[in-house]
């Protein structure tokens, strides 16, 4: 997320200390009711953020530039009143245990006014994304974050809560492509019949385009998860479109079957279209209802080379060597488990057991992430061998960049014997998928194997390397190699002193390129016409007519 100066006096001043062990060290942003900023906890050297209750236009700054004070004191019961709610806000945040949802780790009362303290997301929220990108989101990049999304959602849901603000800008990814909810400003409390209470007359907030008809129309008895879903659809429209959405007015004012003169979908956009128009049923009981009744197909894997060309920057557990250095030798509990005698986790066990402990759980993610680590680490055989077995394991489950990184193993010779007959078919899987480099790798490597079918190898070739690796036949480097080197003193030896030494160079490069392609009548016949020119010599230049 982009840290900017503070320079309003309506803010904290860089340096600041809260609860003495915050410290103030950049500004994010600021809303209606309230300013966030980037901090540290000064006692255990942790970035966070701090989200602090303060109303504009009601509420000012005095001249410590620290103390709130109510620039009316006819609205100090509308400040009182507010603040409740930024309070009730963090506690509802704090008992929602999910990886979607922001984490509320501290709330506290100080200069006037209230503060919670909660995670720091490394990042950008999808309209700052929107914005950035000046481009919409492909069908692909919005499958991979929406299951992220939903699950969110429905951790919400299942507290008996509702957001009541989704959209683009409440929506956190961070460099890893990870997603976070974020802004339960506008949440309600669900009763157990999925009605929504509340405590006193307070309207419910809303975002045009984004707020289905029970919330514009203020019908506290209509408001459930589905709400939230139809924001959810909306927030889609979106991201796929890069328009804002219509409101449920101009939605229910067109009568075409599918809506598409109210939402229009660009070209190429597929079968979640259907998703979001569902979601967005003017009429709520035509929504699904929660969000296990959102039928969406399987997410394709993640693939962080599309992230680092094009959306968020790095890889999930990205890492900094420094820090890595400073955490190798030190003991931690993690250490059992693994087997204390396998060195290669040593390291990536004591810097990242989240992805280790995922990996080893199955999530295709983390462990195309733990092979990117093997790989990246790699000092011996031992962790090339770990990050060829980790990018199989992601493979097995159809994570596109992963195939794309075994067919770069089989091809290099990375961790495994050398195979390109198998690094062609895992780029070939992985292209089917969509991913560029595979496809670019399918071409090379086609083209290598057609230029080798042409019959013109190159004769200069050192041990013929352009000759050896036949992706269709599945020829070793080492068998070609054998070939060649029989082929090449078998033909010296038969040709000594027969032939002039510039046709013995040539002539045994393609001898050992039809032996090494199994053309054996090919190279036994191209051998009979050698010893043919060689009688030949003998035989005129013994009677005088050569």
């Amino acid at each position: 997320m982009e840290q900017k100066e503070i320079n309003s006096q309506s803010m904290l001043r860089v340096g600041t200390i809260l609860r003495g062990i915050y410290r103030i060290d950049s500004y994010l942003s600021s809303g209606g009711f309230g300013n966030t900023y980037v901090a540290t906890n000064i006692e255990f050297d942790e970035r966070v953020a701090i989200k602090e209750f303060f109303m504009k236009g009601i509420t000012q700054r005095d001249d410590n530039q620290t103390t709130v004070s109510v620039s009316n004191s006819e609205n100090t019961d509308c400040f009182q009143q507010q603040k409740n709610k930024f309070k009730k806000e963090a506690h509802r945040l704090r008992k929602l245990n999910n990886e979607h949802i922001v984490k509320v780790y501290d709330l506290f009362e100080e200069n006037g006014t209230a503060y919670y303290v909660m995670d720091y997301v490394d990042g950008e929220d999808l309209a700052e994304r929107l914005k950035r990108t000046n481009s919409p989101l492909s069908e692909q990049e919005v499958y991979q974050i929406l299951p992220q999304i939903l699950d969110g959602l429905k951790a919400i849901h299942d507290e008996g809560l509702c957001h009541l603000d989704i959209k683009p800008s409440n929506i956190m990814v961070d460099k890893g492509g990870n997603v976070k909810l974020i802004d339960f400003g506008a949440s309600k409390q669900l009763e157990n019949n999925g009605l929504t209470t509340t405590n006193g007359p307070t309207a419910f907030s809303q975002t045009p385009g984004y707020a289905p008809r029970e919330q514009i129309e203020q019908n506290i008895d209509k408001i459930g998860p589905w709400t939230d879903i139809y924001a959810l659809g909306a927030t889609l429209y979106n991201l796929l479109t890069k328009k804002h959405p219509p409101l449920p007015s101009d939605i229910d004012d067109d009568m075409s079957e599918d809506k598409h003169n109210a939402l229009p979908f660009p070209k190429g956009v597929g079968e979640i279209k259907f998703i979001v128009l569902k979601m967005m049923k003017t009429n709520r009981l035509q929504r699904p209802q929660n969000v296990d009744a959102i039928e969406i197909k399987q997410a394709p894997a993640f693939d962080s080379h599309k992230v680092k060309n094009g959306n968020w920057v790095e890889a999930p557990w990205s890492t900094n060597e420094k820090d890595e250095q400073t955490i190798i030798g030190k003991e931690t509990e993690t250490d059992e488990i693994v087997d204390k005698e396998e060195k290669a986790y040593i390291n990536v066990l004591r810097s990242h057991p989240d992805m280790v402990k995922s990996a080893k759980k199955g999530d295709t993610t983390a462990q195309y992430e733990l092979a990117l680590w093997f790989e990246k680490h790699a000092k011996d055989y031992s962790y090339r061998k770990e990050a060829y077995k980790w990018y199989l394991s992601a493979a097995t489950n159809g994570h596109s960049a992963a195939l794309f990184k075994l067919g770069n193993c089989y091809e290099k010779e990375f961790g495994v014997k050398k195979d390109i007959s198998t690094a062609l078919y895992y780029y070939q899987k992985a292209a089917a998928q969509g991913n560029s480099l595979a496809m670019d790798s399918v071409n090379r490597l086609k083209h290598d194997s057609e230029k080798d079918a042409s019959g013109c190898p190159d004769a200069t070739a050192t041990g013929h390397e352009a000759l050896k690796h036949d992706p269709e036949k599945g020829v070793s480097g080492w068998g070609g190699c054998l070939r060649f080197f029989i082929s090449f003193f078998t033909t010296f030896y038969l040709l000594d002193n027969v032939i002039a030494q510039d046709w013995l160079n040539p002539g045994v490069t393609v001898l050992g390129f039809l032996i090494d392609r199994g053309h054996v009548i090919g190279a036994v016949a191209l051998l009979f016409g050698f010893l043919g020119v060689h009688w030949a010599d003998r035989f005129f230049g013994s009677n005088g007519l050569g």
